[in-house]
């Protein structure tokens, strides 16, 4: 059983939940975030001492550092513990931009750059420990927990930098460097992996923002974990981007292949295999496997997507998305289970949105939700989009028409126009050269009665009309 967490007072944890979803446009948005258009560098001042106050104004930061997504709450990493999670005690001032741009046009940190500071608050031991002529390998480390994450960050058991920094292991290997004939030893390139800015440094207005595009869908504890383990939990604020669910099975196993986590190549085969899997999560869960029953008068029995008549294929849906408003929080979470296993292949099962939409909206209220769909997020400008993040977190926007470019413009997605190089993973790849259209079309009749709950469950909740607006207003929804 997952336990909620002590959290300490000095770390401001985040506040804002990139929740996902995979290939809908997630690491686009978070980018566009990260940028900076709330950076309090242009809300309050480029310095840190005048971040504090503000003078009322509420800003956004992004955790500093490489580290996008943390898959903590619910997560594989909740093992790892809060301590972990919480990351480097870094200074505030480790926030403040940069100048010149860096190579690729974008404005970084003075955090995100080697330099004496990460070194003084990342090491625990000497640093004439780093240099040992032996590293030590995975069978010599302790059984800590920091550790057990990280052997090479640790020797003979003990860790060597903190919670939330790294090190890069230099080539060649420690083993052999340093020796007669042998190259110098290159010095450990040590680096903040995440942190979190100190809540004695920031306004109490700020936020910060987790992007673990992953939670929504796939973890099915944090709801339960997050409702319960910070408080007032009516202060979190939900990112949500969904996006034509066959469109995004498509998209996804094209990922997984390029990434060689899938086998073969067709890509029928693979979404069919998924396909069957969403079926036995229903046919397995008895309140779903009833329902069903009673939608086709009569128990479905597991067959292949290809195999089964429109009419049962259309009865079976409809009697699952049906289960899901009817389950209880213990029939739900094991569902979405199932749906989960084996992520981020679960392809066809990521799509059914409703049945997360459910799980979290039990546990948290509609306002605290903003839906986005990606097709609409396509035909926005950069301004649009900034704009409808800043009423949503109430964040100021007066200033984003003077905003710097590099700022607008990771902002900008390549159906909004050309501007030089755009963010790439908002383009989208013709459906009928990767699968059959008959397929394409039985898929939709799988997804149709969870896209229409959906629909019912953003209408009924009464979202503001802003909050959920480009979700309920796409066609896939209520087709």
């Amino acid at each position: 059983m997952h336990k909620p967490p002590t959290i300490s007072d000095n770390v401001t944890l985040p506040r804002v939940f990139l929740l996902g979803n995979p290939k809908s446009g997630s690491t686009f948005l978070f980018h566009c975030i990260r940028a900076g258009a709330f950076h309090p560098s242009l809300v309050c001042g480029p310095k840190a001492a005048s971040w504090r106050h503000c003078n009322g104004r509420s800003y956004l930061l992004t955790t500093l550092g490489a580290k996008k997504e943390f898959n903590y709450w619910g997560g594989p990493a909740w093992n790892w513990g809060l301590k972990w999670y919480t990351g480097a005690s870094i200074p505030l001032v480790a926030w403040e931009w940069r100048l010149p741009l860096a190579a690729w046009g974008q404005r970084t940190r003075g955090g995100e750059e080697p330099q004496q500071l990460i070194r003084q608050l990342c090491l625990l031991r000497n640093e004439s420990d780093l240099r040992q002529k032996r590293w030590p390998w995975s069978d010599q480390h302790g059984d800590t927990n920091a550790c057990s994450r990280f052997p090479l960050q640790c020797i003979a058991g003990e860790q060597l930098v903190r919670d939330g920094c790294g090190i890069m292991r230099p080539l060649p290997s420690w083993q052999r460097c340093g020796h007669t004939h042998e190259p110098k030893c290159a010095p450990v390139h040590l680096f903040v992996s995440h942190a979190w800015p100190r809540s004695a440094e920031i306004s109490s207005q700020a936020l910060t923002v987790d992007p673990s595009i992953n939670t929504f869908m796939n973890f099915p504890d944090a709801p339960r974990l997050l409702a319960a383990a910070l408080a007032p939990k009516s202060q979190f604020r939900f990112i949500v981007l969904v996006r034509e669910p066959v469109e995004r099975a498509v998209s996804s196993t094209r990922m997984m292949l390029e990434w060689r986590w899938e086998r073969g190549s067709n890509y029928s085969s693979i979404l069919s295999r998924d396909a069957h899997a969403f079926r036995r999560c229903f046919e397995t869960n008895p309140a779903a496997r009833a329902a069903v029953a009673t939608a086709c008068s009569r128990a479905a029995t597991p067959q292949h997507l290809g195999h089964i008549s429109d009419g049962l294929l259309t009865c079976w849906a409809d009697g699952a998305a049906q289960s899901v408003a009817q389950a209880t929080d213990t029939q739900l979470v094991q569902l979405r289970r199932c749906l989960a296993d084996g992520h981020p292949r679960n392809h066809v099962r990521a799509g059914a949105y409703a049945v997360a939409a459910t799980a979290w909206l039990r546990r948290f209220s509609p306002e605290q939700f903003l839906w986005l769909e990606t097709a609409a997020m396509r035909q926005m400008s950069e301004i649009a989009i900034l704009t409808m993040l800043g009423d949503f977190l109430c964040l100021p926007t007066a200033h984003l028409r003077n905003a710097p470019g590099e700022v607008l413009h990771a902002c900008k997605s390549p159906s909004a126009g050309k501007m030089g190089q755009v963010d790439q993973r908002m383009k989208t790849h013709a459906l009928e050269s990767l699968v059959p259209a008959d397929f394409a079309q039985r898929l939709t009749s799988v997804y149709r009665p969870f896209n229409r709950l959906l629909a019912s469950i953003l209408s009924f909740r009464k979202f503001e009309k802003t909050t959920a607006q480009t979700v309920l207003s796409a066609p896939w929804l209520r087709a």
